[in-house]
C-alpha cells in the first residue's frame, strides 16, 4: 500500500532515544539472524537483510533528523526521508539505489514464482544429497 500524502511525525527527544535505541538494537539483530541463516536458509537471510536495511535507515533518520517512519507504507516512507533529508547527491543516490535493489531481493523471495520455488527446492535437495 502507498499512501502519498502521509508524512512521517518529528519526536520528542524522550521518544527519540527509545526509537533510536530500538532500530539500533533491531538492525543489528536482525544482520546478525540473516548472516547465521544465509548458508542454510538464503530466503530467510534476505528477508531479515532486507528489515535489517530499514531499521538502520530508521535509526538514521531518527538519530540525525529526529523523523519517526510511520508502520503504514515503511519502504515507501522510508525512501520519501532519505531522499529528502540526505543532502549530498552522490550518497542520496547511492542510499536510494541500495533501497531499491533490497526491495526487489526481497520481493522476488519472499514471494517467489512458482517455477523459482521448484528450482531453488531442487537446489536445495542437491546440495543435501
Amino acid at each position: 500500500m502507498v499512501i502519498l500524502n502521509k508524512t512521517w511525525e518529528i519526536m520528542d527527544i524522550t521518544e527519540k532515544e527509545n526509537y533510536v535505541k530500538w532500530h539500533n538494537y533491531a538492525y543489528q539483530d536482525d544482520l546478525e539472524a540473516a548472516e547465521l541463516l544465509i548458508e542454510k536458509y538464503p530466503r530467510n537471510a534476505i528477508v531479515l537483510g532486507y528489515y535489517s536495511m530499514h531499521n538502520i535507515a530508521k535509526k538514521y533518520l531518527g538519530d540525525v533528523f529526529s523523523i519517526k517512519i510511520p508502520r503504514d507504507d515503511t519502504h515507501s516512507m522510508t525512501l520519501k526521508a532519505l531522499k529528502e533529508k540526505v543532502t549530498k547527491e552522490a550518497t542520496k543516490r547511492r542510499v536510494i539505489e541500495l533501497m531499491k535493489l533490497a526491495q526487489k531481493e526481497y520481493e522476488i523471495f519472499s514471494k517467489p514464482k512458482p517455477e523459482l520455488l521448484s528450482m531453488l527446492l531442487r537446489y536445495g535437495k542437491s546440495e543435501r544429497s
